[in-house]
């Protein structure tokens, strides 16, 4: 239909004309989502021009990149792309960047790739101009190596939209190089980061001023050094809501009274647990308050009862 906003192709195969006539029957597709696509080119048709002019968000999964083929030729703009794939080949790397070089509107970008060095591409899109300035960068692939010139194409990229960048997540972990420049430089307001592979040095924390620009932590993966937490919130005293998604039960308690001493501005804390001996803490600004799993209910009393302040 002419006014179809969203449309999903899931599991599916389809010859190149049937893949361009369904796409130019919505001209008003502002929500494309793509999951396991395979687009048959033994069928190939001459482009027409596209309608496809209205399309706002791109969500593709281990699917055709001949799509984004489509999308170049189509002068599409995109504000949205999440892109998830197993393999990054030469070949589609090459389709991508192309795609990625014509784009002046994107905002957001998240990407997750198990195989290729997608960090290449990146680098790509600021050789040619890099026309857009993204609010929010989501990466789970590998972005640095032995190379030191690797880290610092990564940095460069971040550097291109360190005005307008305002969340970061990152599921693998980062070199020092790249964790120092998102503390010192970046004006972030949301950081959602893997503490798996974090620097443990107190130096390394310490060397560097307090950011106070941001305001949500999400910290993933598991929480096992209390030399990280303390530096992580060191860096981040300014944040309105902390996320631990998982810790070991050992540095908790250290943990949440550094938080108690600390975070004079949290409202929002979840955390995976409280331990039977958990210190009575008033926590002073925290009007939020969700753990997962509580060893005592008794405990869960006493810390209500130290923070007078919560409301949820």
């Amino acid at each position: 239909s002419s006014h179809t906003r969203q449309f999903e192709m899931i599991n599916a195969q389809v010859t190149h004309p049937s893949f361009v006539d369904i796409l130019n029957g919505m001209s008003m597709l502002e929500n494309l989502v793509v999951c396991d696509l395979f687009i048959d080119q033994t069928a190939m048709i001459k482009m027409k021009e596209s309608k496809l002019k209205s399309l706002k968000k791109l969500v593709s999964s281990n699917s055709d990149w001949n799509l984004f083929k489509f999308l170049t030729k189509s002068k599409t703009q995109i504000n949205t792309i999440k892109i998830a794939t197993n393999v990054y080949g030469e070949e589609n790397k090459k389709i991508f960047e192309k795609f990625l070089a014509k784009q002046e509107k994107l905002e957001v970008l998240a990407v997750r790739v198990n195989q290729g060095q997608f960090y290449n591409s990146l680098k790509a899109a600021l050789e040619e101009g890099c026309k857009f300035k993204l609010k929010k960068l989501a990466v789970d692939f590998k972005c640095w190596g032995d190379d030191p010139t690797v880290d610092q194409s990564f940095i460069d990229f971040l550097q291109h939209h360190l005005v307008t960048l305002e969340e970061f997540e990152t599921k693998r972990n980062l070199s020092e190089k790249i964790v120092e420049f998102m503390m010192k430089k970046m004006k972030l307001k949301r950081l959602i980061i893997n503490a798996s592979h974090l620097p443990t040095t107190p130096l390394f924390y310490n060397a560097l001023r307090p950011n106070l620009n941001l305001k949500t932590l999400v910290i993933d993966g598991e929480l096992d050094n209390f030399d990280v937490a303390r530096g992580l919130l060191h860096i981040y005293p300014s944040i309105e809501k902390l996320v631990i998604k998982s810790w070991e039960n050992e540095i908790t308690n250290d943990v949440l009274v550094y938080i108690a001493h600390n975070l004079k501005q949290l409202k929002t804390l979840e955390i995976p647990t409280l331990t039977a001996d958990t210190p009575e803490i008033p926590i002073p600004s925290l009007k939020s308050f969700h753990v997962d799993f509580v060893d005592d209910v008794t405990n869960w009393q006493t810390f209500l009862m130290n923070n007078s302040s919560l409301e949820t």
